[in-house]
């Protein structure tokens, strides 16, 4: 069941990342689509999902490595993927929950450069 929920999450976040870059880009033409409010609540929904499944990978056993006696830098750099899923889905859930895209633009360029970094590593890591 864990396992399922989490592949699910991991094929969803993405597209879902796109959708709300697309909505905080098109923000004056998105009150003109019928439903508008059903496709922020799904966001929503989804923003909330990832959130869950990256604490489910937080909570798992081996998911962070941890040597004894090495340095601060070699930790981080062993665990490089993990931190910036976390920071993403947490920013993407905040970005989603507080529609940071009707504060200011600087957030949405700050999505953009976050769905960028987690984009990369997931190649690097081929996911």
């Amino acid at each position: 069941m864990k396992r399922s929920f989490l592949a699910i999450v991991n094929k969803v976040a993405l597209p879902l990342c796109c959708i709300v870059i697309c909505i905080a880009i098109f923000i004056n033409d998105v009150d003109l689509l019928p439903y508008h409010f059903l496709i922020r609540f799904v966001v929503l929904i989804g923003s909330v999902m990832v959130v869950v499944a990256n604490v489910m990978n937080l909570s798992s056993k081996g998911f962070w490595v941890n040597i004894k006696d090495i340095t601060m830098e070699k930790r981080f750099y062993l665990n490089y993927y993990n931190a910036i899923e976390t920071l993403f889905s947490w920013y993407f859930f905040l970005y989603t929950l507080l529609k940071l895209y009707m504060e200011s633009i600087m957030f949405t360029y700050a999505m953009i450069l976050a769905l960028g970094i987690y984009c990369g590593c997931r190649m690097i890591k081929c996911e």
